[in-house]
């Protein structure tokens, strides 16, 4: 089998708490794999902080691959899980806000036949821990309006099949077979698998059936409008995040109201590395807000620093009143210049 090869691509995924970054492991498949799919990128989540890097990786390998190495590291681990029959792997970013990290990893394995699934994982950006729906929702006062909306729709893939009885496109024996499987999955009441996304949480129902009938497999949506279900929600709602870029530097812009933004700002360029600023702007023009960031670099001080953006459609122009002495507090950190839109 060809060696396993490290990090290629860094994507920056930010919250107004903390920044989120993803290194892809890009993998090989063995020469004897036999899926036609070739790709195999894992993600590696860097926080900032590496004790909460080690937790949520090594709990994410250990989940992923079913525990096939619990004590060995992740790459050699990915190693021997994906051994011959592996082919496919790859992952999507759903949410990452109020220091949560929500994401799906598809994969595929060929042995007899090819199987595709889709994994879901949830963490704490803050603690490193996994994140269970309670902690997400009051789910004692809502669980029954989800439990009466997928059986809703099971019922009504129960009704289709019956129709395809009367019809005679599948005899009884498959009837029987697909009933017994949908029957059984209407029957499960448990809510483990969830994704958050941009506006509304999505429940994962996974009704597996065999390979001889898995085009019966029912299409069951539980998705909920967080706009929808904000008495139930136990985390705070964020607006629509912009981003904007300047070389490395990275600023996260939210609107408050028509008045005020809230803004995020990683510097990080060539030659300077600091934590995010986070404030609050003020109108003083059309376009133009004007305020101070903040930024807390421990028990000894919080620094605080004067900020002002132009908006002009897809770009801004970031200035400030402040030297590039106390800003830069031992580095070379340029704060200043334009921002384009991504």
């Amino acid at each position: 089998m060809k060696k396993i090869l490290y990090f290629i691509l860094i994507i920056s995924l930010n919250s107004f708490s903390q920044t989120v970054k993803i290194d892809t492991l890009h993998l090989y498949k063995s020469e004897q794999n036999t899926s036609p799919l070739d790709k195999l990128i894992y993600p590696i989540f860097k926080t900032g902080n590496k004790k909460i890097d080690s937790l949520i990786n090594f709990d994410l390998k250990n989940k992923y691959t079913y525990n096939e190495a619990p004590n060995s590291s992740i790459s050699k681990t990915l190693k021997q899980w994906i051994g011959d029959q592996i082919g496919y792997i790859n992952f999507n970013i759903t949410y990452n806000r109020n220091n949560i990290i929500s994401f799906n990893i598809e994969t595929e394995g060929c042995a007899a036949y090819c199987t595709y699934w889709k994994s879901y994982f949830n963490y704490n950006t803050k603690t490193g821990k996994p994140i269970k729906i309670d902690s997400i929702l009051k789910l004692n006062n809502f669980k029954q309006q989800i439990l009466d909306k997928k059986n809703e729709q099971f019922e009504n893939e129960i009704k289709q099949l019956k129709e395809l009885l009367n019809k005679k496109d599948i005899d009884k024996n498959e009837y029987d077979w697909v009933y017994e499987y949908l029957n059984k999955c209407k029957s499960d009441e448990e809510l483990e698998d969830f994704s958050l996304n941009e506006n509304y949480i999505e429940f994962i129902e996974t009704c597996s059936l065999p390979n001889a009938i898995k085009n019966m497999t029912p299409a069951i949506e539980l998705k909920y409008k967080y706009n929808d279900i904000r008495e139930y929600l136990n985390f705070e709602l964020s607006t629509k995040v912009e981003n904007y870029y300047n070389h490395s530097n990275h600023l996260e812009i939210v609107n408050i109201d028509n008045e005020s933004i809230k803004i995020d700002l990683m510097i990080s360029n060539e030659k300077c590395a600091m934590p995010n600023y986070e404030g609050i702007l003020t109108k003083s023009k059309e376009n133009i807000y004007e305020g101070f960031v903040y930024s807390d670099k421990g028990e000894i001080f919080e620094s605080k620093h004067h900020l002002k953006i132009i908006k002009n459609n897809e770009t801004i122009q970031v200035s400030s009143n402040d030297s590039y002495e106390k800003w830069q507090l031992g580095a070379f950190c340029r704060i200043e210049g334009k921002y384009k839109k991504n």
